[in-house]
């Protein structure tokens, strides 16, 4: 019972984090956004994806990935395969996916921000999640 509670404690607190951490300076916010540094022809996965009720997936279809601000040079695709769901206490994998960054030819260094969507198609509710990098491309 307490493992539940101190779990379920520490579920709330990570999704609350962020709320707080967003109302602070600049500053403190760009500390939470990550960033992507590779090279030409590199692979980066980046975030397991899933859509999940009562622990079994949701999922229509594989969500896919829309570059709303970024370079050329990465694109993104999500490669279908089974994810854990901890924080759902879900004790077996699911029907999810994994969102992939691939880095093509790099003719010089650049750098930037970078702005993803994730489009889910569920039985549900269609759903999106967005995220922001920053990025360091070397040749």
């Amino acid at each position: 019972m307490k493992s539940r509670i101190l779990k379920t404690c520490a579920a709330i607190c990570a999704l609350a984090l962020p709320l707080f951490a967003t109302s602070g300076p600049a500053e403190a916010q760009q500390n939470l956004i990550q960033r992507i540094a590779a090279k030409s022809g590199e692979t980066i996965e980046l975030y397991p994806v899933w859509a999940q009720a009562n622990c079994r997936s949701t999922l229509l279809a594989t969500p896919e990935v829309e570059v709303l601000e970024g370079p050329a040079e990465l694109t993104f695709s999500v490669r279908e395969q089974m994810v854990a769901v901890p924080a759902a206490e879900c004790h077996n994998k699911i029907k999810g996916g994994m969102v992939i960054a691939t880095v093509g030819d790099v003719k010089k260094p650049i750098e930037g921000k970078l702005t993803i969507r994730v489009k889910f198609k569920t039985k549900v509710v269609n759903n999106q999640l967005a995220r922001t990098y920053y990025y360091s491309l070397f040749p």
